[in-house]
């Protein structure tokens, strides 16, 4: 059924409508309805300014992100891709306007490619691989007994 009522059938009409509900569901297209949040105020403990808000919509620029970049301990552990931010700093010349790039795509678009997100996932079974003579041995030679 759709937002006039009406039973739908065919597939792509099925198909719009879902599209088109989802999209407003999730702020896809812009909601017609104003909303009021005036009563909201007395519970807001502080309350931006024109100037603080013009300053959260303001587009991102190229000095922004690579602050951003700059502004990561070097010796920091790596992110998925399993470079380190010495790594980011030292090839910015080459790949600057690559992650500035993506970086404003996202804050225009929000949405992120694929590959940013991308995390690693290593399976490590907790038995079956460890070779138990070797580390018997070893205790031995050590002159670890059994009945520690």
């Amino acid at each position: 059924m759709n937002s006039q009522g009406c039973y739908l059938t065919e597939e792509p009409e099925v198909v719009n409508e879902f599209i088109e509900f989802f999209e407003n569901l999730l702020g896809g297209q812009q909601r017609s309805q104003f909303l009021n949040l005036t009563y909201l105020r007395p519970w807001a403990r502080h309350i931006i300014s024109n100037e603080e808000g013009a300053e959260l919509i303001r587009p991102v620029l190229r000095s922004d992100v690579k602050g951003a970049v700059f502004d990561i301990v070097e010796d920091k552990a790596p992110g998925p891709d399993g470079y380190s931010a010495a790594f980011y700093k030292a090839a910015w010349p080459i790949i600057g306007d690559e992650i500035t790039h993506a970086v404003q795509v996202f804050f225009h678009t929000g949405k992120l490619l694929k590959q940013i997100n991308a995390t690693l996932l290593t399976l490590i079974p907790k038995v079956g691989l460890i070779l138990w003579e070797i580390i018997v041995l070893y205790l031995a030679v050590m002159y670890f007994t059994r009945s520690l």
